[in-house]
C-alpha cells in the first residue's frame, strides 16, 4: 500500500468497549496483532484487558511518530486535541480517538478568506469534510443548530476583514462583541502568495456582472488593469493595502491558515506530499474522521470555472517588467507576513510553522452573563442562558441570574430575536396570553384609576388606594377591583361603576 493512503483517522463514542472494538478492527485492516497506545486516560486499564482478552496486546509506541495501529486516549477535549498533535507526522498509520466536546460534530466552524485566495477550493474542502453550510454566524450560536456547519463571521461571504470585525464590529455590537463564538471555535484562514491574488483581480474583476466596479477596469487591458490594482489611490488602494486587512488573522491561537498552493495539490501545480501533511493536519486539528488520500483525490475541479487562475506561480509568465517594477516598489512587509517573495519556491515559509501550530479555543463563554441585545415594543431584548427574553420596560431592575428556568419562563423568549419578537407581538394581540401573570405591570391610567396588567387580566386600582402589593392576594381578593380581558372591556368596566355610583 503506498504510504500516502494509510493514514486514517475515526472517531467512537468514550467508552472502554467503543474504543477497544474500533482499534480492534482498525488493527485487523493492518494485519497486525498489536496496537499502540498514546495519552493518558483513566479508561487505559479496562480498554487493555478488553484488547487482551480479544487476542491483542498493547505496546508502547516506540517513535514519536507511532506507526500502526493507534488509540488516542484523553480524558477530555483538550487533551485528545494534544495527543493527536503528536501523530502530526506519521506516514502510515489508523488512529482512533474518542468524541468529546472538541469533535468536528460538536463545534462549528468559520472561514475568512483573502479575496481570489481561492474561496471555492476552500468551500468544496469543508463540504467533503462533513460540513453542513450554516452561512452567516447566528446571533445565539450555542443552540444545536449551530454545531456541524461552517458559518462566515459576518454577512453572506468569507473575505471578513479582520480590522472589520475586531474594531468597526465592536462598536457596533452589544457587549463589545466579546460573547462571539468566534474564540471558542475553530477558523479556516484561506490565504494565497499576493502577487497570484493580484493576477487573479485583474483577470476577474474587470468582468461585467462580477463586481460592482467592473466598469472602473472594464477598459484597460491586463497590463493596464494589473497596474491599477497594484497600487490604486482613487478607488481600491494597492495589493498591499488589501492583503494588510487579512494578514491579523493568521496570529490568532483558534485560526488554521491554510494556502492555497498546499491545498491546491499537483492538479493545480502543488505538491502531493504538501497537499496530504496539510490534509491530515485538518483531520487532526478540527477532529474530522477521514483519510487525506481520499480527501485529496476530488478535492481539485478542473471544471471550475477559476481552473485557468487557480494554478501556481502565474504571475511569473503574466508580470511585465513595469508591473514588476511597480510591485516591487511597494513595502513588502505584507509578502514577508505571509511567508512570500526572496525566493523561487511558490509555497510560503510559513507553511510548516501554521501545519504544526496546535489550536487553541477559548473555554470562556457568557451563556450566564444578561446581554441587552436591543428593545422592541417596550420590551428590552435581553440574550441570556441560550434564548433571547423579553423584559417588559416596566418591569424595572431584575435580576435574571437569581431565576431558575422555571422563574424565566414567565418572560417570552425565543431561540432567534424574530422568534422572541412574534412572542411579544402575540402578547399584545392577546393580551390573556401575557407572560407576565405573577408580575404587576402598570400600563397607564383611566378616570382616576391605575390600569394594571396583573394575572391574565388588566385591573382598575383607584388612585386613593395608595401602594397595593396585588402579588399577596388571591383570585377572591382581586374580584375588590374592576377587571377586564382587555383594556377596553376594563375601561367599560370602569365607566359603568362611575354611572351606577352616580
Amino acid at each position: 500500500m503506498p504510504v500516502d493512503q494509510v493514514r486514517n483517522l475515526r472517531f467512537v463514542e468514550k467508552t472502554p468497549t467503543a474504543l477497544a472494538a474500533a482499534i480492534g478492527q482498525e488493527a485487523e485492516i493492518m494485519g497486525r496483532r498489536s496496537v499502540a497506545f498514546v495519552g493518558q486516560s483513566d479508561q487505559a486499564a479496562d480498554i487493555r484487558a478488553l484488547l487482551e482478552q480479544s487476542g491483542l496486546t498493547v505496546a508502547e509506541p516506540s517513535t514519536e511518530s507511532p506507526e500502526g495501529p493507534v488509540l488516542v486516549l484523553g480524558d477530555d477535549g483538550p487533551a485528545v486535541a494534544a495527543t493527536l498533535m503528536g501523530l502530526l507526522n506519521c506516514r502510515s498509520v489508523r488512529a482512533v480517538a474518542p468524541i468529546t466536546d472538541r469533535y468536528w460534530r460538536n463545534k462549528g466552524l468559520f472561514i475568512v478568506t483573502i479575496p481570489k485566495s481561492g474561496s471555492h477550493l476552500l468551500m468544496r474542502l469543508v463540504k467533503m469534510l462533513g460540513y453542513a453550510e450554516g452561512g452567516e454566524c447566528p446571533r445565539l450560536p450555542q443552540t444545536r443548530r449551530f454545531v456541524g456547519r461552517w458559518y462566515t463571521l459576518e454577512y453572506s461571504n468569507a473575505h471578513t476583514a479582520a480590522p472589520d470585525f475586531f474594531i468597526d464590529t465592536v462598536r457596533r455590537s452589544p457587549f463589545g462583541n466579546r460573547d462571539h463564538p468566534f474564540s471558542r471555535n475553530p477558523t479556516l484562514f484561506m490565504y494565497r502568495d499576493p502577487q497570484d491574488i493580484l493576477l487573479s483581480e485583474a483577470r476577474y474583476y474587470h468582468v461585467e456582472g462580477k463586481t460592482s466596479f467592473a466598469g472602473y477596469l472594464s477598459q484597460l487591458d491586463l497590463e493596464e488593469r494589473l497596474l491599477r490594482l497594484v497600487d490604486d489611490p482613487w478607488l481600491l488602494g494597492s495589493i498591499r493595502d488589501r492583503i494588510g486587512k487579512f494578514i491579523a488573522w493568521a496570529d490568532f491561537p483558534n485560526v488554521i491558515p491554510v494556502s492555497f498552493e498546499e491545498l491546491v495539490g499537483p492538479d493545480g501545480g502543488g505538491d502531493r506530499t504538501r497537499q496530504l501533511d496539510l490534509l491530515w493536519s485538518l483531520l487532526l486539528k478540527l477532529q474530522v474522521d477521514g483519510d487525506p488520500a481520499a480527501l485529496s483525490q476530488n478535492l481539485f475541479d478542473p471544471d471550475s470555472p477559476t481552473f485557468t487562475s487557480g494554478r501556481l506561480g502565474g504571475h511569473k509568465r503574466l508580470f511585465t517588467p513595469a508591473v514588476r517594477e511597480r510591485f516591487d516598489r511597494l513595502p513588502q512587509d505584507f509578502m514577508k507576513a505571509l511567508g512570500y517573495g526572496s525566493d523561487d519556491s511558490p509555497f510560503s515559509r510559513r507553511c510548516e510553522e501554521f501545519r504544526c501550530r496546535p489550536l487553541h479555543l477559548s473555554t470562556i463563554h457568557f451563556q450566564d452573563e444578561p446581554i441587552l441585545e436591543g428593545t422592541f415594543l417596550e420590551h428590552n431584548i435581553v440574550r441570556f442562558r441560550n434564548r433571547f427574553l423579553g423584559l417588559h420596560v416596566r418591569l424595572g431592575p431584575t435580576d435574571l441570574t437569581a431565576m431558575d428556568d422555571a422563574g424565566l419562563s414567565r418572560f417570552p423568549s425565543g431561540h432567534t430575536v424574530d422568534e422572541l419578537q412574534l412572542q411579544i407581538i402575540k402578547s399584545r394581540l392577546e393580551p390573556t396570553t401575557t407572560h407576565f401573570q405573577d408580575v404587576p405591570i402598570l400600563e397607564g391610567t383611566f378616570l382616576e384609576h391605575n390600569i394594571v396588567r396583573f394575572r391574565d387580566r388588566f385591573l382598575g386600582l383607584h388612585v386613593g388606594l395608595g401602594p397595593t402589593d396585588l402579588t399577596t392576594m388571591d383570585d377572591a381578593d382581586l374580584t375588590r377591583f374592576p377587571s377586564g380581558r382587555t383594556v377596553g372591556e376594563l375601561q367599560l368596566q370602569i365607566i359603568k361603576n362611575r354611572l351606577e355610583r352616580g
